[in-house]
């Protein structure tokens, strides 16, 4: 269990309706919605540059995992602090 103040110090967030869109031609079209918690990705100046979001039932459009943004140019932050810590950790994934 993660408390919601660690969550907010840490910038996540939460999508009642994440959409899903595909290009279909020249249009974009909805492909359907879910419920996804989304952890911020930040590049060395702090500016957002992704999101990525996890689904958080069995039932969701498309892969539980999504990224959109280029995230191997950044990271998550567990706080907006970390990097000026004595120690940082490595983690795979931001849960």
């Amino acid at each position: 269990h993660i408390s919601t103040e660690i969550a907010v110090r840490a910038g996540c967030g939460f999508a009642d309706e994440w959409k899903h869109w595909e290009k279909e031609g020249d249009k974009w079209k909805l492909q359907g919605t879910d419920k996804r918690v989304v952890f911020p990705i930040y590049n060395q100046n702090l500016e957002l540059i992704a999101l990525h979001g996890r689904a958080i039932d069995e039932k969701h459009y498309g892969s539980a995992k999504i990224t959109r943004g280029d995230k191997s140019q950044g990271l998550f932050l567990s706080d907006a602090g970390a990097l000026d810590s004595k120690a940082v950790a490595v983690c795979e994934g931001a849960i």
